[in-house]
């Protein structure tokens, strides 16, 4: 049974490299990068959570500079293309909280100049990033558990 789920797991890895593929290329063009990872959460932390023991998929979307660490972008480079990526994404897969801010709705993860930000994908889709970070982005993340 081990041997089926991993290569369900590399489908759906493929399917959202792809899915990135279609949704990017503008910003593949302007040097973006979306990396595709995979995590585990601990149990502990997620207790309270739909899949305690369920790995995932990190989605991230950065723009690489020098020695692979991330430079600063703004969300107005890419929020034409983010907020219609993530909404097929909400429609097309099964999307978890980040396990420290379960509490706050916080399903995107900003890694921006004051900190980590997580917002609901309300905030995100409704384009009220902007408003809540203030300040500029290295990544965004959001983490994937399974399709629908």
């Amino acid at each position: 049974m081990k041997y089926l789920r991993k290569i369900f797991e590399n489908t759906t890895q493929d399917e959202l490299q792809d899915l990135c593929d279609s949704y990017f290329p503008y910003l593949y063009d302007e040097g973006f990068e979306i990396r595709i990872s995979t995590g585990r959460f601990n149990i502990t932390v997620m207790n309270t959570q739909k899949h305690p023991e369920s790995g995932h998929l990190i989605v991230t979307l950065g723009m690489p500079g020098p020695s692979s660490r991330f430079v600063p972008f703004s969300w107005d480079q890419v929020k034409d293309y983010y907020i219609p990526f993530l909404q097929i994404l909400v429609r097309r897969y099964e999307l978890i909280l980040d396990p420290v801010q379960s509490s706050t709705n916080g399903y995107v993860g900003f890694n921006t100049e004051m900190g980590m930000k997580y917002l609901s994908l309300d905030q995100v889709i409704n384009d009220k990033v902007e408003r809540v970070l203030g300040c500029r982005i290295w990544n965004i993340h959001i983490r994937i558990v399974d399709k629908i």
